[in-house]
């Protein structure tokens, strides 16, 4: 024997007198299964339909997530490029701070009032002149 619950009702194949199809049963049970089956599957459409709309719920927060994820690394990118620049523009300061520490403890002479001159060196002393032109120090060699 094979029966079947849908929708709180029993059914069977045999000749129960209250859930049997055969011997007759079918001319009164038949109709209200059918019906039974239908009620379930309308209930089952209307599940689906209630997944579909939560799942379409679902994708939409996520797609919120992902977004608000994406605009937070941004940020995050934006502001480590500005420490890098930050880093970068400190070292540089640094760097000149020291170059002009070094050339002003190296005894270079005063650059006031010598425009037009070049520092030259004797291999002893520095000091500005006016530069030499290439043409001077070719007939002074003797060329």
């Amino acid at each position: 024997m094979s029966s079947v619950t849908i929708n709180g009702h029993t059914y069977t194949d045999d000749s129960n007198a209250s859930t049997g199809l055969a011997a007759g049963g079918h001319r009164t049970r038949f109709i209200p299964l059918v019906a039974d089956v239908v009620t379930v599957s309308a209930e089952v459409e209307s599940d689906r339909a209630e997944v579909a709309v939560n799942t379409a719920t679902v994708v939409a927060d996520t797609a919120i997530v992902v977004a608000d994820t994406a605009t937070a690394v941004s940020s995050a990118a934006a502001a480590l490029v500005s420490q890098n620049a930050a880093a970068v523009s400190a070292a540089a300061a640094l760097v000149s701070e020291q170059n002009a520490q070094a050339i002003s403890e190296s005894g270079l002479p005063n650059q006031a009032g010598h425009d037009g001159h070049a520092l030259m060196s004797n291999g002893v002393n520095t000091l500005w002149q006016f530069p030499v032109s290439k043409a001077k120090l070719f007939f002074q060699a003797g060329w």
